[in-house]
């Protein structure tokens, strides 16, 4: 069975994913699209974000109101394709992320084992949470590549 604590590791390893990948990446970086298509590193960021908000809600904690500014990044939002008026910057991102996660460990820290069995969005709330999760490495494992992109291909994870 899943623990409290195996979620908490993947919150400190998303957390310090994101730290690595972005390492000494400009603006310009950030901005850089997949061809033919694809989000630009800029709006995965984001996307996490808005994902760890969802993932706050569905531990039961109350709804994150002051990252509202990350709406911009919602499932099925339009790609970043360059510099947008009130777009975070890259210390921004990762602050919020670390807050984010904190405020899942405190909505997980008051849930039971009952909690997970739930019914959900997705089944059981147990199950929403591990797609969340699922959803949310996804977009961790974008982030080397999306790095690469920029030009920057030395091994960043062993």
């Amino acid at each position: 069975m899943i623990s409290k604590d195996d979620f908490k590791i993947l919150f400190k390893t998303w957390q310090w994913i994101m730290e690595v990948q972005t390492e000494g990446l400009s603006q310009g970086d950030l901005l850089i699209q997949p061809r033919p298509g694809g989000n630009s590193m800029h709006w995965v960021l984001g996307h996490m974000i808005e994902s760890m908000k969802n993932l706050v809600l569905a531990f039961g904690g109350p709804k994150p109101e002051e990252f509202e500014k990350y709406n911009r990044f919602a499932r099925f939002s339009e790609p970043i394709l360059g510099e947008e008026p009130d777009l975070p910057n890259l210390p921004t991102i990762r602050s919020d992320f670390a807050t984010l996660s904190d405020l899942a460990v405190q909505a997980l820290e008051g849930q039971d084992d009952a909690y997970f069995s739930e019914p959900g969005s997705s089944g059981t709330k147990g199950e929403t949470v591990l797609f969340l999760a699922f959803h949310m490495s996804y977009h961790a494992g974008q982030l080397e590549y999306l790095r690469n992109l920029a030009g920057r291909t030395e091994k960043v994870i062993d």
